[in-house]
């Protein structure tokens, strides 16, 4: 599975952190700036209209919960296009 995190959040964590001294502080920013980062992938939810669920276009995710996720909660895929109905 692939988290997705806001890493200027992280950093802004890290500077005020009590827990770091300065040159911990610095190491650790430099690392999460230099950390890969991937492209948020783009998908839609597929209705399966016997069984009430809906799946992540991208993934294959399976939920019960319609209409509630922008993006899907396994891979981060932003839901950007209708749903597809399938009859099973």
């Amino acid at each position: 599975m692939t988290r997705l995190i806001d890493a200027d959040a992280l950093l802004k964590a890290v500077e005020e952190s009590n827990y770091f001294d300065d040159r911990d502080s610095n190491l650790t920013a430099a690392f999460i700036k230099s950390a890969p980062t991937v492209e948020r992938q783009k998908g839609w939810w597929i209705e399966h209209s016997r069984t009430t669920s809906i799946t992540c276009s991208v993934c294959g995710f399976n939920t019960k919960f319609k209409n509630v996720f922008k993006y899907c909660p396994e891979c981060g895929a932003k839901m950007e296009k209708k749903s597809d109905v399938i009859d099973e």
